[in-house]
């Protein structure tokens, strides 16, 4: 198919000044987040796995933590893979930058293979501007991508789910079916289930829409034989999940007050994620929905399809990803025990699973209308967007405020000092022993409080620590 450039090869002065005013957004974006990205450090959490992983190898601290702890068999891989597992301690401001782009990357491809007419600079331009706009969004950036940790296992997995339902959905699409896409839907959605509980949700009901899909094809016999694969492949991760040792472990110590019925742990899981949607409905009308349109504008073809047809698909797309969102909520309190934290890592994954919703829904609804609005819709959802970024709370102006008045640097500046501590401690022979101070202002943007305690009071967090730079006690 021939690639038809949408946004870039438009005329007019109106679709060039829209298009300009989105490439200087995004790389003004892109510059924020590369300078608060050079000062992030990791956290407690994330020295503790590192050392593990360091110490007994990558499979080695993999198979620790399927024992002690959790099923995530690719997360528990992944650990292993940052520069802390290697004691690279300096590189770790590569990790978010990395996370980011991944997220970034996995958006542009899926569009290219849902959206084959679009060309690689539209398709980073839309996925660019999704991006940026649910980092701006999501209730805690910290933990959205500097929380090495938290972002393993709640953006990663959201990428490689959105990757394998396009590769399957371009596997459908193609006549001339090579083996190439549906292995790669299959190992995205195996790996995928591997990283988090709320997948195994997420991914089973994306799997049984694609299902849904393949049953309504042409190409009956084949795509049956191709869907059973993924439901195979699948399993086996689930299999490999639930059966840990480390899930009968955490099992162990599950409060029940969640489950005395599964009608009030419904009940309750719904007041929670209606609680959570109110509390986020400035972000969401004002950053996701105009984000949601003004990709849509970017993607969608102008078919003048009748509105009311178009409003049912709208509706029809948008309760889906309400259902989905909460129904993948389940899982995380179930594990937890209990719903009275906010779960901010758990509603990040949620706005994101919710974008990519939102704007498969507009794609449709703006199929009614006529080039001339569409140009009108996607220069004011710009607008709304780029002001609302600007002058609202979001993560994006607060990680430009805390880098122009200095937080983040000085939030560098005692971390540094704290590692010069640890690094000169570990020389001492007989007692090494570290003071260090707490730390002071920390940036809300790119920092999350899992930190050392004094008089260890979280002892595991200053073991983690102690452990890694072969100290006796911080």
């Amino acid at each position: 198919m021939k690639r038809k450039s949408i946004c870039l090869g438009e005329r007019g002065v109106a679709a060039r000044v829209t298009n300009a005013l989105a490439w200087l957004a995004v790389l003004f974006g892109f510059a924020i987040l590369s300078l608060a990205c050079w000062h992030a450090h990791p956290t407690s959490e994330d020295i503790l796995i590192a050392q593990k992983s360091r110490d007994q190898g990558v499979l080695g601290g993999a198979v620790n933590m399927m024992l002690a702890f959790d099923g995530r068999y690719f997360t528990n891989i992944l650990h292993g893979l940052s520069p802390l597992a290697f004691g690279r301690y300096n590189f770790f401001f590569l990790m978010p930058l990395c996370i980011f782009g991944f997220q970034v990357l996995s958006v542009t491809v899926s569009l290219r293979l849902l959206s084959p007419w679009m060309t690689w600079p539209d398709a980073a331009l839309v996925s660019s501007t999704m991006c940026l706009t649910v980092l701006a969004a999501v209730p805690s950036s910290a933990l959205w991508i500097f929380y090495y940790v938290s972002s393993l296992v709640y953006l990663l997995p959201c990428c490689l789910t959105l990757f394998g339902f396009s590769l399957y959905i371009r596997h459908l699409r193609t006549k001339n079916r090579s083996a190439l896409p549906i292995v790669g839907a299959q190992l995205s959605f195996w790996m995928a289930t591997g990283m988090n509980e709320m997948f195994i949700v997420l991914n089973a009901l994306v799997i049984a829409g694609l299902g849904i899909a393949a049953f309504r094809h042409s190409g009956f016999p084949e795509i049956k034989r191709t869907w059973l694969w993924l439901v195979s492949v699948f399993a086996s991760g689930l299999l490999l999940f639930v059966s840990s040792p480390g899930i009968a472990n955490r099992l162990a110590d599950l409060d029940t007050q969640v489950a005395n019925s599964v009608a009030d742990f419904v009940t309750s899981a719904a007041l929670r994620f209606s609680r959570e949607l109110w509390g986020m409905k400035g972000r969401i009308l004002f950053l996701i929905v105009p984000c949601a349109v003004f990709v849509a504008s970017l993607i969608t073809i102008p078919q003048s399809r009748p509105i009311r047809r178009t409003l049912r698909h709208w509706s029809g797309i948008a309760s889906a990803g309400l259902a989905t969102c909460l129904l993948s909520t389940f899982p995380y309190y179930l594990a937890m025990g209990h719903m009275e934290e906010s779960a901010d890592r758990v509603y990040n994954t949620v706005l994101f699973v919710l974008t990519i919703f939102l704007t498969f829904g507009f794609v449709r609804l703006l199929r009614a209308s006529n080039p001339q609005w569409l140009q009108r819709i996607r220069g004011g959802s710009l607008l709304v967007l780029l002001a609302s970024v600007a002058i609202g709370q979001n993560n994006v102006r607060d990680m430009f405020q805390e880098l122009q008045n200095g937080t983040i640097q000085n939030f560098d500046a005692q971390m540094q000092a704290r590692l010069d501590i640890y690094r000169e401690s570990s020389k001492i022979a007989g007692c090494a022993v570290a003071i260090v101070a707490p730390i002071h202002s920390p940036p809300v943007s790119i920092w999350f409080t899992c930190d050392i305690e004094p008089n260890r009071q979280a002892p595991s967090w200053n073991r983690g620590v102690e452990r890694y730079f072969g100290l006796d006690e911080v």
